[in-house]
């Protein structure tokens, strides 16, 4: 695509309004208002506690009971690195690459620079401050005031290495947003236990102000509003609740208002998020939720209405994880509000599942496991309150709205999923992959069909990013080797086809779904897929229909991708494929039409490469039916598991 087509396409995706009320005022505060702003001076005393604020409680005695000799809390992980929190960070390292950003002003950082500022997301990570909430409820635990020092080091050396707008940790609100919400659980945690002294309250009371000046002037909107805005305004509604000045609660209603309306507007119906990402909708699920509870906590209201729809993103969450397999996806980029780091068990899933059992008495599966996350967010009242427990087994369901269902044969822990969605958002889709009718397959706890993976954002990887959110890293047909869609930015797309729901019928016996698309209407194909899961015979039937849109006599070609996880080993015996894992072998039976090709891993290609951690390469395998056709064509994949 050239570069006139893609700002073409780029201006398409934005309104006059928004180009006129956002993006000018956007370069305006770039690149000169931000000159002024960057010579802002804040003192502690500037703001002060809300009394109003609900107090949270910490005890000591849990804490001790909780914490035990093998969670490190100096050792902060994050990706494939780690940091020693007990010494200085250099708060402007990319760890990873060994790269050190210069001190710049920030309407002039070019994110995507890697020789000049390494990989922003090793680099931004640390200063989220994940770690500063759980270093005070160590310090709350015990009498050893090196992990009080240890914040206080690591803020000073912080302001110090980022004056205000003056580096890359002022480029993105959602940074500043997480950032925000930690400093104030860090307040929150030191004053309950009263380790709080004059001069770090003093600093972090300093730090929250230049935040919120610059959060409620780079407010992600228009284009951009997605899980960067709600982070922003979790971080502002968190400020603007806990502290207060003159200025504050001024905003405060304004912030709230958005926080209601973005509920609403990024949360479908069925209370999938917009952006159709696994890992994404339980982000800002986190973020939603603690806004919510910061204002509970600070004396206000929530509308019934935005209640009850905040609620149904639970339903989604409640399919995620099965048997500790997780259904992945879309973007996956570990990003989290609240990351309990030493504690080697957190699922941000399961979690989640149990704020809602603690917030709203909302049943959940029953799970012993003690969550540092909610302890952080709840204190005391999290262990003294009494809710009840969910032990049904999860049914078959359909997220109609959003394109995503979930199929169970509980009697063999066998998860059938199949995402029959759009691509992303309707905005850019930036976090959706081309994965239109892809779907995995659990079967005894054990992935066998897989969702490849996200990664690698950075643009220096832009060979793999290609791939991950591609369409043969998915499970789904490919015509004439097109994507579902064109690809924009690295994390955006053009032309999104659209999808519909055929047909569908749910039992505990055998559940179907059959649904089309138009992604190929221009190599003149529309391709219906339909999914039946026997639970009796214990089969999986994948009929894919390629449809001539109008009749003539040119020859397509097609792929139909298979990817297997790291964990299984493949042998083929002519259209026969034996897929044994630890557990079991499952059988896939192609169709005579069709030729079959096994893709190892090597260094020569990406495909048969998965990610299940962010920047992390694995080999797997890739099974690739291919054929060619003149006509309208149906191709039957038959799964015994």
């Amino acid at each position: 695509m050239s570069k006139l087509n893609w700002y073409y396409n780029r201006l398409k995706i934005m309104s006059l309004k928004e180009v006129l009320f956002y993006r000018l005022p956007q370069q305006f505060q770039y690149k000169i208002l931000g000159h002024f702003h960057k010579k802002k001076v804040f003192k502690g005393s500037n703001i002060s506690i809300n009394t109003d604020f609900k107090k949270t409680d910490y005890s000591k005695e849990v804490l001790k009971a909780r914490i035990t000799d093998n969670q490190n809390f100096f050792k902060f992980h994050f990706f494939d690195t780690q940091l020693d929190l007990s010494i200085s960070i250099n708060w402007l390292k990319d760890y990873k690459n060994n790269i050190v950003s210069p001190v710049c002003y920030y309407g002039n950082i070019n994110r995507q620079d890697f020789n000049k500022f390494g990989d922003v997301k090793y680099t931004s990570e640390p200063s989220r401050f994940y770690f500063l909430p759980f270093l005070a409820l160590k310090a709350a635990s015990s009498n050893n005031t090196n992990y009080v020092d240890a914040i206080l080091n690591h803020l000073k050396d912080w302001n110090s290495q980022n004056p205000y707008l003056n580096t890359i940790h002022w480029t993105n609100g959602i940074e500043v947003g997480i950032r925000s919400v930690n400093l104030i659980y860090t307040h929150i945690v030191l004053d309950s236990s009263n380790l709080l002294n004059k001069e770090l309250d003093g600093l972090i009371k300093e730090m929250i102000q230049y935040n919120y000046h610059f959060l409620k002037r780079h407010l992600s909107l228009y284009s951009s509003a997605n899980n960067h805005l709600v982070a922003e305004l979790a971080g502002l509604i968190a400020i603007s609740t806990y502290f207060k000045n003159n200025e504050i609660r001024k905003d405060s209603r304004k912030w709230r208002n958005m926080l209601f309306t973005q509920v609403k507007k990024q949360v479908n119906y069925d209370g999938v998020n917009m952006e159709l990402s696994t890992h994404y909708h339980a982000e800002v699920t986190d973020h939603f939720f603690n806004a919510l509870l910061y204002l509970k906590k600070g004396g206000k209201s929530i509308p019934s209405e935005i209640e009850n729809h905040f609620l149904r993103m639970f339903d989604f969450i409640d399919h995620i994880d099965y048997n500790n397999v997780k259904t992945i996806y879309g973007d996956n980029d570990e990003g989290f509000l609240i990351y309990p780091y030493f504690d080697t068990s957190f699922c941000i899933y399961k979690s989640l599942l149990k704020s809602a059992q603690h917030e709203y008495n909302r049943a959940c599966i029953k799970n012993n496991n003690f969550d540092f996350r909610n302890y952080l967010i709840f204190g005391e009242t999290y262990l003294n309150k009494n809710s009840k427990f969910q032990e049904k087994e999860l049914d078959d369901t359909i997220f109609e709205n959003s394109g995503y269902a979930f199929l169970y044969d509980h009697k063999h822990q066998t998860k059938v999923s199949f995402d029959f969605g759009k691509i992303g958002d309707d905005i850019s889709a930036a976090h959706g992959h081309s994965d239109i009718f892809h779907f995995t397959l659990d079967v005894d706890g054990e992935p066998i069909l897989v969702d490849s993976g996200t990664y690698q954002y950075h643009v220096k990887y832009s060979k793999w990013r290609n791939y991950f959110r591609g369409i043969t890293a998915h499970n789904t047909v490919s015509i004439n080797d097109k994507d579902h869609a064109i690809k924009a930015t690295r994390m955006s797309w053009f032309n999104k086809p659209e999808t519909k729901l055929i047909n569908y019928n749910l039992s505990n016996t055998q559940s179907f779904l059959e649904a089309g698309t138009n992604a190929f209407k221009k190599e003149n194909i529309y391709h219906q897929r339909k999914l039946v899961f026997n639970k009796e015979k214990r089969k999986v039937f994948i009929t894919d229909s390629l449809n001539k849109i109008h009749k003539d006599d040119i020859l397509y070609e097609f792929k139909i991708f298979f990817n297997f996880g790291d964990n299984v080993t493949l042998k083929k015996e002519e259209n026969i494929l034996f897929v044994k894992g630890n557990n079991k072998i499952v059988t896939f039976k192609f169709s005579d039409l069709v030729i079959v090709n096994i893709n190892k891993a090597n260094n020569k290609s990406e495909i048969g490469w998965r990610s299940n951690k962010y920047n992390n390469l694995t080999a797997g395998q890739t099974v690739e039916l291919y054929g060619k056709a003149l006509k309208d064509i149906t191709i039957i994949t038959e799964i015994d598991y």
